[in-house]
């Protein structure tokens, strides 16, 4: 009896095993159950080692493979020096041989002959910094409510975005977008359906998903798109400041000018050091010093248009969107420009000098130093127009752009604004300004729970954040899977389609998310008239 028994264990895990066997279109892949029976396959690599003659080089598929791969590789991140507050910086290591991705489906097959819908999602970091399989970013709540998630790693930094006069530049895009092609012709293998693809990112990944939408060569490998705080007021490079950081760059390494063979000679950590510290500040274009190695804009290149006019104007992909912010964007972006308090002085001369003389004085009307009741830190007013100048304000403006050229039958939206204030630090030491505040990405613990999916990272929330955590992934979940937020599962009132003049979003709290019109009117008027690039 007990040798049937052993017989009969054995024979259920072999069908297992070959349940988790997935062919792709580069060989077999082996995956597992995680610790809540949700199948996963980690680390699979979608790009031949961008190393050597290929360090800036567009990716290339790797070369099939006869053997079972396994999957249960937890790659490296790609190279960087990451600080970003836990559960998103590389557990296992940086290396240049980074481009795998990481799979998350439900347990059983799928009812629909056509499979589960797909989340790609791709992460943040000022492109810089993070990775895909990281604790934040797990799909195992996802994939217990039918929806197949995919996370993927692309270069960062000056190995993924450098661009000097002869250098193609937009390696990370390039990266993403093979990665994204590569689920186009292997989800199926998984269970997922090719044709229900939602594209979805945060900060940098938003930013990236806009990329996408506007590029023509991404078209039609996503049927849905989700940006979470894209700063669309921060622009990407052009040729010239793109040239100007890899030229420093080469300098810093005593290469010269457009050296690009000597530079592949450098060792990794050489080149991560001069990404790190060659740059200098463009007094010319400051805001493109947020950003020293952001994607490129070209009339001619992968990117045409900078993302937010190519939005404005209607110049994009058409999918339906759900799109946001959160209530504090900027707070992270001034305390880590401005480490100690400022005097009103101190504030109005940084006005002064971003805006110039002529946008000086409507600025500091509708933004003065006590814009925030009580502050007496300069740094409270720059968080509001942080704010509402990178993100608030854009994201209204794009959006009535293209409904304008499109019409909102064409290409439905649906807006957001998280007001959530955590219970609990999850930011770490580097980042205790943001502790009671709706810091830039708060919303992402509660998309992806990281609470109660068994797997992820431990914190303590309370019974209201549970909920909302409940309200926030069974929001995405249903617009993933009917690219409309209200259908199937329960949120708690109905999310509107974004259209201009009722201005209605989904204001996100626990108790108390609501349907508002949009709150900073004036402001984003002003900013309308004045633009968004400074």
């Amino acid at each position: 009896m007990i040798h049937a028994f052993a017989l009969l264990s054995s024979f259920i895990a072999v069908a297992a095993q070959r349940e988790l066997l997935v062919k792709t279109t580069l060989g077999p892949v082996q995956g597992h159950y995680n610790t809540v029976g949700v199948r996963e396959w980690n680390g699979i690599p979608f790009a031949k080692p961008p190393v050597g003659d290929l360090r800036w080089e567009y990716p290339q598929s790797p070369n099939p493979w006869d053997r079972v791969y396994d999957a249960s590789y937890m790659a490296p991140g790609c190279m960087q020096k990451c600080n970003l507050p836990p559960g998103n910086c590389p557990e296992y290591g940086i290396s240049e041989d980074c481009l795998y991705l990481s799979i998350w489906a439900p347990t059983e097959p799928s009812k629909n002959p056509e499979g589960y819908p797909v989340f790609f999602w791709i992460h943040g970091g000022a492109f810089e910094q993070g990775l895909g399989d990281c604790a934040l970013y797990n799909g195992t709540t996802f994939a217990t409510k039918d929806v197949i998630t995919v996370v993927t790693n692309y270069r960062l930094g000056a190995f993924g975005f450098m661009a000097s006069e002869s250098m193609q530049g937009n390696y990370g895009i390039m990266d993403q977008r093979l990665a994204l092609q590569w689920v186009n012709d292997n989800i199926h293998s998984f269970g997922g359906n090719k044709n229900k693809i939602t594209i979805g990112g945060q900060s940098a990944g938003a930013m990236s998903v806009a990329t996408h939408l506007v590029s023509p060569g991404s078209a039609g490998l996503f049927q849905a798109g989700i940006m979470e705080s894209n700063p669309l007021g921060l622009p990407f490079h052009f040729r010239d400041t793109a040239k100007e950081n890899a030229d420093a760059c080469m300098t810093y390494l005593n290469c010269a000018i457009d050296d690009v063979a000597c530079m592949r000679g450098k060792s990794a950590e050489e080149v991560l050091d001069a990404q790190n510290n060659a740059p200098t500040l463009n007094f010319n274009n400051l805001f493109i010093n947020f950003l020293p190695w952001s994607p490129l804009v070209e009339e001619d290149g992968e990117i045409p248009q900078q993302p937010l006019y190519a939005m404005m104007n209607g110049d994009v992909t058409q999918v339906p969107m759900l799109q946001g912010s959160v209530h504090d964007e900027g707070q992270l972006f001034v305390f880590e420009l401005f480490t100690s308090p400022l005097s009103e002085a101190a504030y109005n001369a940084v006005i002064l000098a971003t805006f110039g003389a002529k946008n000086y004085p409507q600025v500091i009307r509708k933004y003065p130093f006590s814009v925030v009741p009580g502050s007496t830190d300069g740094r409270d007013a720059l968080n509001v127009i942080g704010t509402d100048l990178l993100f608030y304000c854009p994201l209204r403006n794009v959006t009535r752009g293209y409904q304008s050229k499109l019409g909102t039958k064409a290409i439905p939206t649906y807006i957001y604004k998280f007001d959530h204030v955590m219970s609990f630090d999850c930011w770490g030491p580097d980042y205790q300004f943001c502790v009671g505040y709706v810091c830039h990405g708060s919303e992402l613990p509660f998309v992806f729970n990281v609470f109660t999916d068994g797997v992820s990272v431990s914190y303590e929330p309370n019974a209201d954040e549970l909920q909302l955590t409940e309200d926030l992934s069974n929001l995405w979940t249903n617009f993933i899977t009917h690219h409309n937020p209200n259908v199937d599962l329960t949120i708690p009132v109905t999310f509107p389609n974004y259209v201009g003049l009722p201005d209605e979003i989904y204001r996100m709290e626990e108790p108390g998310t609501e349907v508002v019109n949009h709150q900073r009117d004036s402001f984003c008027d002003m900013w309308d008239r004045m633009g968004f690039f400074y």
